[in-house]
This record gives C-alpha cells, structure tokens and sequence, in this order.
C-alpha cells in the first residue's frame, strides 16, 4: 500500500467554522487516493489566503505537512492546486525542489507544464478575486453602507476580537516572589529596571525561526 499526505485550505475563518469547504476538500482527495491505490497517512490544514510566496511563514499546516511528505517519502495531496497555493512563484519552487505532489483535479500524472498553466490561472484569479472586492466595496461604501466588521453586531465584534493578554510577565507568575521581598505585585512592576511583556509575544519567541528553510529541506 502507497499513502499519501492529505492537505486542506479555506481563506477565511467563517469557512473553517462552517466547515463545508474543508469536507468537500477531504472528501475529493479521499476519492482520488482510493482510485490511485493510496492510503492518506495524515492530514493538515490552514485557513489562510492563497497568496504571497511566503506560504510556509504563513501556514503552519502546509510546512507539517511538507515534513511529513518528505519524512515518509510520500506525495503531498490536495485537491485543486490553488489549495496549495495562488502564487505561481511558489508552485515553481516546489516543482523546481522536486516535491512531489499531487493534484486530484488533475490527475496522478500531470506534467509540470500543465502545472505551470494552472498556476497561473490560479495566480490571475487571485488578481480578479481582489479587483471585484475592492471594486464592491466602493460601491458600498459611496452608499454610506458599513464595511467589514463594523456591520456586525456588538456581540459578535466581541467574540471576534482576540484575547486580551495576560498584564505583563511580572503579573500572576511573580506574585510568591512580590510576597517573598514583601512587596505587592504593583509595587513590584514600577521598579526600575523591570521590564513588562505581553504574553503573546512568548508564542512569537517559540515560533520556528527560519521555517523558509522547510522548502528546501523537502526537496
């Protein structure tokens, strides 16, 4: 049995919510890996935009999963190329690595030029995608309608929005200390020298710091 490596891609958060676009994408890729003999080992996802070059800094999941492709010595799978990416440069950098992947719309044996085609259509669809937007979104906004998140309710605007961070590093984590020198926390944050730092910026800290390598180590 030969397996495959299962990827799939929604741009906005509200389509990986409702989750019918991500199914319609497994369901495919399951078809097409029955037909051709394959076993999906794993599977990834994102729900980020198509475009840039700079996929694999954007996209956890596409990185995984090039990982995991290159680790197991199989083909990547997704179910139309645009899901892997928008952006021809990427595409042929993938191409040019020689990963191997692989397309259910197309077929297990498409050749790069057909490849290089489909790319570009994707790429120019991206063009056309954004142009309509923008073009829309003038229309409305001539007709003094609200845009973007400023026509939603105030309670969906909350659970929008993302957490707030914890205070600062010298908060919860310092207060035995603050007890230990006899100090409150608030006391101890306004001493000189002590540097606040919001919690998020811990996660950005751990984050793989050259993951553009990943493309080269996939090929």
């Amino acid at each position: 049995m030969k397996y495959g490596i299962g990827y799939l891609r929604v741009s906005t958060r509200e389509q990986g919510r409702k989750g019918v676009g991500l199914a319609a994408q497994r369901h495919e890729i399951e078809r097409f890996a029955s037909q051709e003999g394959l076993e999906v080992r794993s599977w990834h996802q994102d729900i980020q935009t198509g475009g840039g070059a700079d996929a694999l800094l954007l996209r956890p999941g596409l990185a995984q999963a090039l990982k995991d492709a290159k680790s197991a010595r199989c083909p990547l799978i997704v179910s139309k190329l645009d899901r892997l990416s928008r952006n021809v440069h990427f595409i042929s950098g993938l191409m040019e690595h020689r990963v191997h992947f692989m397309v259910s719309a197309l077929g297990k044996d498409c050749d790069e030029f057909t490849l290089h085609i489909y790319a570009s259509l994707a790429e120019q669809e991206r063009r056309l995608i954004s142009e309509r937007n923008k073009a829309a979104a003038a229309v409305m906004k001539r007709a003094g309608k609200k845009l973007g998140i400023a026509r939603w309710s105030k309670a969906k605007q909350r659970r929008s929005r993302p957490p707030r961070p914890s205070t600062v590093a010298g908060g919860p984590g310092l207060r035995p200390q603050c007890r230990a020198q006899g100090q409150t926390c608030r006391e101890r944050r306004h001493l000189p020298g002590t540097r606040t730092r919001v919690a998020g910026n811990a996660a950005k800290e751990s984050e793989p710091a050259n993951l553009k390598c990943d493309l080269e180590k996939a090929s």
